[in-house]
This record gives structure tokens, C-alpha cells and sequence, in this order.
């Protein structure tokens, strides 16, 4: 689909939505009226008891009229767009854009909790704050990969009150049968200085330095073996290189022929806006394709 079908799509999605809030305020409006004039003339009650009544009364019937503004306008246009727009846009994109193949995507889908604490790459924190979406399969170039869209949390609390804190937001991508790896046995995980201090989970023994003094300052690698390593002097500037570029913090880690990488950012490639135009909408899709990209080029 070409970026005017689709902005043909979006304004009719966002032209139900502002439908729907219009005649959502004349409903509350006329709510408010009908019941503030009966209450005028009604004796029964204090003028603060049918107020309160009027309140009460017109917000139970603005949710109701609200659903059904939703069921009946807004959700048929708006998950029209949504779809097109991930299966009809981005996919097409990635595989103009790069050496994407195979591509299948599943966008309820994601990665399990159990799964995504198994590879050891980001805090899952605890699993009522935990949810992944936009799971995305296939290859780069020769190397399988999987991408997904993981949020993680965690239950804080101010004085009395609970608070639901934010750990990481953003996509996880592991490469399989990486060639540059096949010769790696061990396992070894990187971490942003910006991240390392709240993540608990780093099981391998040693904590090793590679010698690469901006590298070292920046990261804090853990290997379950100190002289097996797959971080070569090439490696290591693309992995600088690649966090300066992509997010708030990365995370990687190294298992056998497998590469998972974590970038914690604002936004993920899936991402859809109903109020957004199209081509803002792209400018930020193809900085997500570029980032997609260089992680799969750390490993090419």
C-alpha cells in the first residue's frame, strides 16, 4: 500500500474518532440539561442531591453511549488502518529498505515472560507488568532472527500509594546460527552502564575487561568464561557505534551461536499513530528500519 491509500485510510479513522467525541460531548451536554431543568422543578430534593444525582446519572450513561460510539465508529476504521498500516506498510518497507527475506509477522503475538528471562538481556521485572507484542520473523541476509516488542515493570510504592514503574520498553532481536559465532561456546552478556545497576539477573562467573578503554567505560561485560570470548576488536566498535546511534541503552548477550541484542527506547518499529499523518509517521518508521538494520549488520 503507497502512502496516500494509507493516509486515505488514517483520516477516515481519525474522522470517526473526532465524529464520536463530538457527539460525545453533545450527549453529556444535553444529559446535563435535561436532567438540570427537571431537577429546577423538582421538589423532592435538595438543588446539591439532584446535582449529585445529575453527575452520577450522566456519567454512567456518557460511558455507555461512549462504548457504543467506539463499537460502532471508531473500532472498524481504526483497526483498518492499524492493520494496513503493519501488514500492508511496514512489512513492504523492510524488505525495500534491506536485506530482510521470509518476513512473517504476528501482531498479538510475542515472546513468553519465562522466555524473554531466559535470555538474560533485560529486566522482566515482574509479570503483571510484563507484556510483548509484534512478533516478526525471518532473515537478514543469512542469519535468522526474531524481533519482538517487550515491556517490563515493576510494582513500586510512594507512602501508601503503589506505583507501576517502567524497566524497559523497546524490541528484543535474537540471531540464530550467527557464522561469526559458531565457534563460541560460552555464554557472555553485555551491559549498558545506564541499565547494569538495576538488573540482578547476571549469572556468568566472570566479570572481564576487553581492553578497549571506551568500550570498558561504557559497558560491563560478563562471560561464563574468561579467555572464550566472541568480541573482537571488530565487534566492539560496531557495538559502540550501534548504542550511540540507537537508543537510551543496549544490551546484549552472547549464547553459543545466538546473539540477542535489547535497544531501550521510546517507540517501536510497529508503532501506529491515528492522529499522526503518514509521512510524520514514516520519517520515524525508517529510523526504526535503519536500527533493525545496523543490529543485524553487527553480526554480517
Amino acid at each position: 500500500m503507497d502512502d496516500k491509500g494509507l493516509e486515505i485510510l488514517r483520516k477516515k479513522a481519525y474522522g470517526q474518532y473526532k465524529k464520536a467525541m463530538f457527539l460525545c460531548g453533545c450527549f453529556i451536554l444535553a444529559s446535563l440539561m435535561m436532567f438540570g431543568r427537571h431537577g429546577i422543578h423538582n421538589e423532592d430534593y435538595t438543588l446539591f442531591e439532584w446535582g449529585l444525582f445529575t453527575l452520577i446519572i450522566t456519567a454512567l450513561l456518557t460511558v455507555i453511549f461512549c462504548c457504543l460510539c467506539y463499537l460502532l465508529l471508531i473500532r472498524r476504521a481504526q483497526e483498518g488502518f492499524i492493520r494496513a498500516y503493519k501488514e500492508q506498510y511496514v512489512l513492504p518497507l523492510l524488505m525495500e529498505n534491506g536485506r530482510f527475506q521470509t518476513l512473517e509477522y504476528f501482531p498479538e503475538s510475542g515472546l513468553g515472560y519465562d522466555e524473554v528471562a531466559g535470555l538474560h538481556v533485560v529486566d522482566c521485572g515482574v509479570k503483571n507488568h510484563f507484556s510483548s507484542t509484534d512478533r516478526l520473523t525471518g532473515y537478514y541476509g543469512d542469519i535468522r532472527f526474531l524481533l519482538c516488542n517487550v515491556n517490563t515493570g515493576r510494582t513500586g510504592k510512594v507512602g501508601k500509594i503503589y506505583t507501576s514503574d517502567s524497566i524497559f520498553h523497546g524490541p528484543v532481536i535474537r540471531f540464530d546460527n550467527v557464522p561469526a559465532l559458531l565457534g563460541f561456546q560460552g555464554t557472555m552478556r553485555v551491559f549498558d552502564n545506564k541499565y547494569v545497576a538495576g538488573f540482578k539477573d547476571r549469572p556468568s562467573a566472570y566479570k572481564i575487561k576487553t581492553g578497549d578503554p571506551g568500550f570498558d567505560g561504557r559497558f560491563q561485560v560478563y562471560a561464563s568464561d574468561g579467555d572464550d570470548t566472541p568480541l573482537t576488536p571488530v565487534l566492539i566498535e560496531k557495538m559502540k557505534a550501534f548504542a550511540d546511534k540507537s537508543g537510551k541503552w543496549v544490551s546484549f548477550t552472547f549464547s553459543g551461536s545466538s546473539a540477542i541484542v535489547a535497544v531501550h527506547r521510546p517507540r517501536n518499529l510497529f508503532d501506529v499513530f491515528v492522529d499522526k499523518p503518514v509521512s510524520g509517521q514514516k520519517a520515524e518508521l525508517l529510523k526504526d528500519i535503519r536500527m533493525i538494520q545496523a543490529a543485524g549488520e553487527l553480526f554480517s
